[in-house]
């Protein structure tokens, strides 16, 4: 109800316009890949024949998002927050400026964060309860997440928390049980070498033929995951450092840096007054109920501590939905403080007013987040492409447009024979000439990148071409001939 209106129709640019293009295409995404993410939004995008695609996969991930909600009221419920009071920690999650925000746009971390917000609570009620389904479920829970993306790999020591507080229930079978659970979803990996084996047999991917052969592509087959290296590539985020951001999450001298971190993160997301109760809330799960709190400590821990070290991606907040969540669920745990003197159905009371007095707060300071979201996205990048360039072109975009530009040639057909390679300027400007010589290269940047254009693709000469955007430059490469080339120079060939 509060995410509908708010979710944009038209595609976006950088991850958000790949995660709207990759699963309607079934192609292959930026690493880590986010496989289950890509199959179930291919089913998902397919199956509801409402609005645009972009709006479709946006879609996923409010609903997503509004089941992680739930998943909050639920594990709020097991640490006897009572009904009121969970629902309010729900809505103030679901409605934080920060989750509101991340829920209006395709991300595979919304599913994966779903997953691992059932994984945690399941292990809570394991702990707390001993009901075996309750940990297969924690166990099927985390072998989708690891399937979505890895980052669900931090919550794996939740449990192993649970486990350890329950381990008279673990017999052999039910340990094989959950061992299989935990590991059969990750032949879903197997997906990325079938599917880039299928097209390259098929020819599906417009770069992979002359002159580009594979160069600056997106969407159909990143990082070519049939062979083995790219595979790895994919899987593992080789190149974009995340091993040495995993081995940094694992020392604890990180700590002190990563809590005030998170802090930061927090009061945008839910202000001083729900991050107060956040804290009354560990005091009394420390106080009465250890076996709940050390499997949150465990299950968000890890993720905390990752976030911090992984400098590399712009949009951090992705890997804070599950501490957010995590926290919402422990404020509601406020309801349960024992004070001295004080009645318990008193503090239950105020708690659970306090909690409600936050999510109508949290409603009424972002409630402009609908008109944030719903602006008109990027679909004139496209639509000035189709002006701008002729249909024959060789487009070359950074990531940020190359992966809208994806998106209106993959998704919405418009963009006709036009070839779109993601590249900064001057990262292919060796092959300009040769590609030249079947089709027009045209350069397509913006003021950030358009500055330093004719020094970083010399020898080529430019030509700067009209734009129908502002703020965007479109330059032509032009085509040298031997005649272009100095009598002195020929002589010496």
């Amino acid at each position: 109800m509060f995410y509908l209106p708010a979710l944009p129709v038209q595609v976006r640019t950088g991850d958000t316009a790949e995660y709207q293009t990759v699963p309607w295409i079934l192609g292959v995404a930026h690493p880590t890949g986010f496989p289950f993410y890509t199959l179930a939004g291919w089913a998902w995008a397919h199956a509801l024949p409402l609005s645009s695609v972009a709006w479709r996969m946006n879609a996923l991930s409010a609903m997503c998002t509004a089941l992680t909600a739930a998943s909050v009221a639920w594990l709020a419920m097991l640490l006897d927050a009572g009904v009121i009071a969970a629902i309010a920690a729900a809505l103030t999650f679901a409605l934080g400026s920060v989750v509101w925000h991340g829920a209006a746009f395709a991300t595979p971390h919304t599913l994966s964060g779903l997953f691992i917000l059932v994984t945690l609570t399941a292990c809570v009620a394991f702990a707390r309860n001993g009901l075996v389904r309750a940990l297969l479920l924690a166990c099927g829970a985390a072998g989708l997440g690891l399937a979505t993306q890895p980052e669900t790999i931090w919550v794996l020591p939740a449990l192993a928390v649970a486990a350890l507080w329950q381990r008279s229930r673990v017999s052999l079978r039910i340990a094989a049980a959950g061992l299989a659970l935990l590991l059969v979803p990750l032949l879903f990996y197997g997906y990325f070498p079938i599917r880039s084996s299928i097209v390259a047999a098929q020819h599906l991917d417009p770069n992979d033929a002359a002159p580009l052969y594979g160069e600056g592509g997106i969407d159909w087959d990143l990082n070519h995951p049939s062979t083995r290296a790219g595979f790895l590539n994919v899987v593992l985020a080789r190149k974009i450092n995340a091993g040495s951001a995993v081995g940094n999450s694992m020392n604890l001298m990180r700590v002190p840096m990563a809590i005030p971190f998170w802090l930061e993160h927090a009061r945008a997301q839910y202000g001083d007054a729900f991050l107060i109760l956040i804290a009354l809330g560990t005091i009394a799960l420390a106080l009465r109920d250890r076996r709940a709190l050390s499997v949150i400590v465990a299950g968000t821990a890890g993720g905390l501590l990752f976030a911090n070290g992984y400098k590399y991606d712009v949009e951090l907040y992705r890997y804070f939905l599950v501490a957010s969540a995590a926290g919402a669920a422990v404020a509601a745990a406020a309801v349960r403080l024992p004070l001295p003197r004080v009645s318990p159905t008193l503090v239950a009371r105020l708690g659970a007013f306090a909690l409600v007095c936050c999510a109508v707060d949290a409603w009424y300071e972002n409630r402009g987040t609908i008109a944030e979201t719903s602006y008109g996205g990027a679909q004139n990048v496209i639509d000035a492409v189709r002006h701008d360039t002729p249909d024959n072109a060789i487009v070359v975009a950074a990531w940020y447009d190359a992966t809208t530009l994806g998106y209106g040639k993959n998704v919405e057909g418009v963009l006709g024979d036009r070839l779109i390679v993601k590249a900064v300027p001057g990262e292919y400007a060796d092959a300009y000439q040769r590609w030249a010589r079947v089709r027009p290269v045209i350069l397509y940047a913006n003021r950030s990148t358009s500055l330093s254009v004719a020094n970083v693709v010399a020898p080529s000469p430019v030509r700067e071409l009209p734009s129908s955007l502002p703020y965007y430059f479109v330059y032509k490469i032009e085509r040298q001939t031997i005649e272009a080339v100095p009598r002195q120079a020929r002589d010496d060939r």
